[in-house]
């Protein structure tokens, strides 16, 4: 991991101290039980979507949205995000796919997750694939920054694909940042104008991803 390669610079009580704290200081709640299954077509270790047409939009764009995937990458040794938009011919089999819908006023986004015979599973079960859907109606325009919680709600979605849930409103961890008694993340709900809704990867974020797939 990049953090901990950088520490290692440090006396080594100054690295065991810090990783202790980076490690430690996560909710077991904040993510989602169960991994993805061997015969998975990817997965955490080199995640990778396709971005079908029908998730293209002026505001849901490759250069202001969909690249933001790579926030995630490299936080640990043990996530690798690769992505690719689709065109005509392109190998599918090892991506999964992100698709566009009309998801209404309410919802910005969200996951499918599927057994290797296609049907929906638990989130806290084992997974073979998952889809995402990002609404393409306009209510990111209710957002007064539409393209950055486009942006934000395609990494938060990244983030549900990688077993990350909800944070849990608990003021109780060290080393993270509270705003309106919820911590700093990106796997919030809502827009980027909420104090809790940042622009890209958080602490929280990133010791919960930690916390999930080691470093």
């Amino acid at each position: 991991m990049k953090f901990k390669r950088i520490l290692s610079v440090i006396i080594s009580l100054s690295v065991a101290v810090s990783a202790l704290t980076f490690n430690t200081s996560a909710h077991t709640g904040d993510y989602f039980s169960g991994t993805y299954l061997s015969t998975s077509p990817c997965n955490q270790s080199s995640l990778g979507f396709v971005v079908y047409s029908s998730a293209q939009t002026t505001l849901l764009n490759y250069n202001d949205v969909y690249s933001k995937a790579f926030a995630w990458d490299g936080i640990t040794d043990n996530v690798n995000i690769r992505i690719a938009m689709y065109s005509s011919g392109m190998p599918t089999s090892t991506f999964y796919g992100v698709i566009g819908k009309d998801l209404g006023t309410e919802t910005l986004g969200r996951i499918t997750a599927y057994s290797s015979s296609g049907a929906t599973v638990s989130i806290d079960s084992y997974w073979h694939s998952v889809s995402i859907t990002m609404n393409t109606s306009d209510v990111f325009n209710n957002s007064s920054y539409p393209t950055q919680s486009a942006a934000k709600t395609f990494m938060h979605e990244v983030g549900h694909a990688l077993k990350l849930a909800h944070p849990e409103q608990d003021s109780s961890l060290t080393g993270h940042t509270y705003e309106d008694g919820r911590p700093l993340a990106i796997m919030n709900q809502g827009f980027v104008e909420e104090t809790y809704v940042p622009t890209t990867i958080a602490t929280h974020d990133r010791q919960n991803l930690i916390a999930k797939w080691g470093e």
